[in-house]
């Protein structure tokens, strides 16, 4: 049935079908660059004509996809949209761009193990360029696994690099770029580059409140709070929003507000280990020891602790002041490629460790300067 709209002035009657959603869209891309009186390059002409699929079913389940990466509420959900349309468009490059930046992200969540995600996070993002080599998110997917498993920081700044080149505006590129340089230790570059990641996207709660969660790492805890006042004014049900805004509470004394706030957060995701290990981490930084190793007892068991990110369970260990397990843990962290080792320089929690050479060799071991 011929859907009939007004869009920028023109009215289209046209029947509702991949085609005509991007001829509309290309059509709106056009107008807008002609009245900002934009003469547009030829790669960029080229993308706007593009026609990324020609299954609508396919977009429809990308756009659901999409929008659960963003919110990252379901990330096992948004990984099996983008694996759905790909299953009806397999030339369809943005699905395998997307579901490449989903599996990135599934070991920071608590979704998957490094081990299993990382290397599924090349396979899609590869595949990605293989049928679409100007597309920028793969890159900077690629830049991801790069430091985060692979400790190639080198090779990883030079692929964010790229992606930010292709695309300029590509929020998500320097919002991740952002976060290799606070990891590294380049603060104040970081700061500016995290600053144009939310100047593109403004509304995204999620960034906000990531920046904020890399200021709580670095200690600037005044600032870190006031970033995330702001997310959970608008946003009050954001997991990572309560999680760091608890973690900052209990860094700065505040210890009922934080347990509060770090088991609000782990209740808004269920599904995740990571948040669950954060919890307990915090529990044994309250001076609640007998909560934080009933958690423990349970994210050990099994195989759930490749799940709830090692390096988390380390810090507990480390608060309660068991240092030779909480080493143990790092050490697992090590074989695992854990995510969150990758803060290990200046997180707070492991600062009754630093003085041993056993952490030294740790920080230098993925690629981190102790200073």
């Amino acid at each position: 049935m011929p859907a009939a709209t007004r869009i920028c002035g023109r009215r289209h009657d046209e029947e509702l079908t991949a085609a005509n959603i991007f001829s509309i869209q290309s059509d709106i891309a056009r107008k807008i660059a002609a009245a900002l009186q934009a003469i547009l390059a030829p790669e960029v002409e080229g993308r706007i004509e593009a026609l990324p699929t020609e299954s609508l079913k396919a977009y429809e389940l990308y756009v659901r996809g999409r929008q659960l990466w963003h919110s990252r509420a379901s990330l096992d959900r948004a990984s099996d949209y983008f694996a759905r349309a790909i299953d009806l468009d397999p030339n369809y490059a943005l699905a395998h761009s997307g579901l490449a930046a989903t599996y990135v992200l599934l070991p920071n969540y608590g979704y998957d193990s490094p081990s299993y995600s990382y290397p599924q996070a090349i396979r899609s993002a590869r595949q990605a360029l293989a049928l679409d080599s100007t597309l920028a998110e793969p890159y900077a997917t690629l830049a991801q696994v790069k430091y985060v498993f692979e400790w190639d920081w080198d090779a990883a700044d030079l692929l964010f690099r790229r992606a930010i080149g292709l695309s300029p505006n590509y929020a998500n590129g320097h919002y991740w770029y952002a976060y290799f340089l606070f990891r590294r230790g380049r603060v104040e570059e970081a700061l500016a580059v995290a600053e144009v990641a939310l100047a593109l996207d403004p509304m995204s709660p999620s960034m906000e409140a990531g920046i904020a969660g890399r200021l709580y790492n670095i200690r600037r805890f005044d600032e870190a709070a006031e970033r995330l006042r702001s997310v959970l004014a608008e946003n009050p049900n954001h997991p990572a929003a309560n999680l760091w805004s608890g973690a900052v509470l209990v860094a700065t004394g505040d210890y009922e507000g934080g347990i509060a706030a770090l088991e609000r957060g782990a209740s808004l995701a269920p599904k995740s280990m990571s948040s669950q290990t954060i919890l307990a981490a915090g529990y044994a930084s309250a001076g609640e020891g007998t909560r934080a190793r009933e958690l423990l007892k349970g994210l050990e068991a099994d195989d759930t602790w490749r799940r709830a990110s090692p390096a988390w369970i380390a810090a507990a260990y480390a608060q309660l002041g068991e240092a030779d397990r909480a080493f143990d843990w790092l050490q697992r962290a090590l074989e695992e490629r854990d995510n969150w080792l990758m803060n290990i320089r200046t997180e707070p929690l492991f600062d009754p460790l630093r003085a041993d050479e056993r952490f030294v060799s740790i920080v230098r071991r993925v690629g981190l300067d102790l200073e």
